[in-house]
C-alpha cells in the first residue's frame, strides 16, 4: 500500500521555517513518524512525507494534496500541534472524502475521546504505532473491517528497523546541534522508551503511550546504529532523546565499554536525574571520559515542598550536589526548571532562583508549568477550575507561550526569569522573555 505521513509541527516554528534559523523545532526529525515509516517500508509499503515546516502556507499544502491525491494519510502529533494536525485532516477530507486518515502519537493516545468527535478521523492508534499502522495498511488493502480505535501493539525495540531518516530532509538536523558548542554534523538517537518515575506533571500520560515498563534497545543494537550513522553522516556529536538515560546501570556500563571499543570519540548530550547522578558519581566520571560533554537535568524547583508536590522524589540538596559532580567532571549543565507550578508561592519562586544561581548552568531552560492532558496535575487543574488553556498553542512550555493557570502572577515570573538569565550568555532567550513581557503588559 501507499501512504503519506504528515508532520504538522508548525505551531512553534511556523510555516516555511525549516532550515531558516537555528531551531530544533524547525529542523529536527520526528522519531515516531520515522520509525513508523521504517517499519512500514520493511513490510513492503510505500511511504511518503509532507513536512509542513517546509511549506509556505495552507494553500501550498492543498496544492500538494491535490497533486498526490493520497488514498491513506497518517498524522502523528502532540497536543501543541493539535490545531495544524486537524486542519490538515480537514483539508484532505474536503479534497477527497475517500482518503482514509489515520492519527496517532501522544495527543490521540491521551485525548482519544476528543479525537473521536472529529468525523474526519477514520482510525486512531493509541500508544506505539509501528506494527499497528502497518497492519492497518494491509487490512485496508484486503478490504477488511477495522475498528476505529486500535491499541497499538508494542514492538520489540531490537526487532524493528532503525528510524527512517531519509523520510525527512536530514540536512536540518545535521546542522542544528542541540546546543551551539556541540560539533556538526549532529545526529539524534533513541535508546529506550518509557520512564519509571512518577512526576505528576508527566505521569500517567507518559505510561499511556509507552506502557508501564521501560523498554530498552540492546547495546549491540545501539552501537550498530551509531556505526551506521558514522559511516553515512560522519557525525561529530549526538543527542540521546530518552526521557532518562541513566536508568539501568548495568546497561550503561556495557555501553561505555562498547562505545570505547568501537572507536567512538564523538561527544554527546543526554538527560539525567539529579538523584541518579549523586548515586552514581563514578559512572558520571566514566561517561564524561567517553564524550558526555553536556547533561540535561530536570531540577524543576528549589523548593522542597514543591518538589514533593510534583512527586519528583528528589531533594534540593541532590540538585545542588548533582551540579557539583557534573562540574567536577567538566560536564556542562543544560538546566530545566519550572515556574508557575500550582500552589507555588513567590517565596518558593525565589528559592528556585537561589538554587539556579548556585548551580550556575551553562544553559538555562526555564519553562512555565503546562497542564498536559492525561497527567495527574492536569486533573488537579481541571478539578479546581484553574485552567487558562484556551488554545492548543499554549501547550508550548516556553515562557512566551501565554498564561497557563489561574492564580499565577506571570508578569512577576517573566521579570524573575529575565533577571535570572545572564545577559551575555543568553541574549536570544532574554529577548524572547522581554518580548513576552512587553506583550503581556501592553
Amino acid at each position: 500500500m501507499k501512504a503519506i505521513l504528515i508532520f504538522p509541527g508548525i505551531t512553534i516554528p511556523g510555516f516555511n521555517s525549516f532550515g531558516s534559523y537555528r531551531s530544533v523545532d524547525a529542523n529536527y526529525i520526528a522519531h515516531g513518524l520515522a520509525s513508523i515509516s521504517a517499519y512500514a517500508k520493511t513490510n513492503g509499503h510505500e511511504i511518503d512525507l509532507i513536512d509542513l515546516r517546509k511549506l509556505k502556507n495552507w494553500n501550498h499544502f492543498e496544492k500538494i494534496i491535490q497533486a498526490k491525491n493520497p488514498n491513506i494519510a497518517g498524522i502523528g502529533f502532540m497536543s501543541v500541534d493539535y490545531e495544524p494536525a486537524i486542519q490538515a485532516a480537514n483539508i484532505i477530507k474536503r479534497l477527497n472524502k475517500k482518503t482514509k486518515i489515520i492519527v496517532g502519537g501522544v495527543h490521540p493516545t491521551i485525548a482519544t475521546e476528543e479525537i473521536k468527535r472529529d468525523e474526519n478521523i477514520d482510525f486512531i492508534i493509541k500508544g506505539e504505532g509501528e506494527i499497528t499502522f502497518s497492519k492497518i495498511l494491509f487490512d485496508l488493502e484486503q478490504g477488511k473491517d477495522i475498528p476505529r480505535v486500535l491499541e497499538g501493539e508494542p514492538p520489540d525495540l531490537n526487532n524493528i528497523p532503525w528510524v527512517d531518516r531519509d523520510l525527512f530532509d536530514y540536512r536540518g538536523e545535521l546542522r542544528t546541534p542541540f546546543v551551539s558548542t556541540l560539533k556538526k554534523p549532529f545526529v539524534t538517537i533513541n535508546i529506550s522508551r518509557g520512564c519509571p518515575f512518577r512526576c505528576t506533571f508527566c505521569q500517567p500520560a507518559e505510561r499511556s503511550v509507552f506502557g508501564g515498563k521501560v523498554k530498552r534497545r540492546s547495546v549491540i543494537n545501539v552501537i550498530g546504529e551509531l556505526l551506521y550513522l558514522k559511516k553515512k553522516y560522519n557525525f561529530r556529536s549526538f543527542l540521546i532523546h530518552d526521557d532518562l538515560f541513566l536508568q539501568n546501570i548495568t546497561w550503561v556500563e556495557e555501553f561505555i565499554n562498547a562505545y570505547k571499543t568501537s572507536g567512538f570519540t564523538q561527544e554527546f548530550i543526554c538527560q539525567l536525574r539529579a538523584d541518579m547522578i549523586c548515586k552514581n558519581e563514578k559512572l558520571i566520571k566514566k561517561l564524561a571520559g567517553i564524550g558526555m560533554t553536556w547533561a540535561m537535568v530536570g531540577f524543576e524547583s528549589g523548593s522542597q515542598r514543591v518538589l514533593d508536590f510534583l512527586k519528583k522524589d528528589v531533594i534540593v540538596g541532590e540538585n545542588i550536589k548533582a551540579s557539583e559532580i557534573l562540574k567536577q567532571n567538566k560536564v556542562k549543565i543544560f538546566a530545566n526548571y519550572m515556574f508557575g507550578i500550582p500552589t507555588e508561592t513567590k517565596d518558593e519562586v525565589w528559592e528556585t532562583v537561589k538554587m539556579i544561581r548556585l548551580i550556575n548552568p551553562e544553559h538555562h531552560s526555564p519553562t512555565f508549568f503546562t497542564p498536559y492532558p492525561g497527567s495527574h496535575l492536569y486533573d488537579y487543574i481541571m478539578d479546581n477550575n484553574l485552567s487558562l488553556m484556551d488554545t492548543y498553542k499554549k501547550y508550548d512550555r516556553s515562557t512566551a507561550s501565554g498564561d497557563k493557570i489561574k492564580g499565577v502572577d506571570y508578569k512577576f515570573l517573566r521579570e524573575v526569569i529575565n533577571d535570572l538569565i545572564p545577559k551575555k550568555r543568553f541574549p536570544q532567550l532574554r529577548n524572547i522573555v522581554k518580548q513576552s513581557l512587553k506583550h503581556i503588559m501592553s
